[in-house]
């Protein structure tokens, strides 16, 4: 019984992984107009934010993942318009014939 949950244990820990998918200098989804700022100030305040979706057995359980809402949530959880120096990766965490979830994941400085 006790290996058994090591092993579950084990299975869990090793079942994820996260994928650079790239660096951008400046992403909004937002209307772009001159008043926005082109370059981060010290006043620019850290955000990271995620729009995931379960995995059943192998099925996509709901909408799959977007780009666009993870950043809208950087946006909103950064009270701005701007995300400047975002990191973007895309996050699969998989229990094997059990489900898990995929998600894209923003992280960057908003202002």
């Amino acid at each position: 019984m006790c290996r058994a949950l090591v092993a579950l244990a084990a299975a869990v820990a090793l079942a994820a992984c996260a994928v650079p998918v790239g660096r951008v200098g400046f992403v909004t989804t937002r209307p772009v107009d001159d008043a926005m700022p082109r370059a981060p100030t010290p006043a620019a305040r850290p955000a990271v934010a995620r729009a995931c979706m379960p995995v059943v057995v192998v099925f996509p359980a709901g909408r799959l993942p977007s780009l666009g809402t993870a950043i809208e949530r950087a946006l909103v959880a950064g009270r701005g318009t701007v995300l400047f120096d975002a990191a973007v990766r895309y996050e699969i965490a998989y229990v094997p014939l059990v489900g898990g979830r995929t998600c894209y994941v923003v992280e960057g400085r908003v202002e």
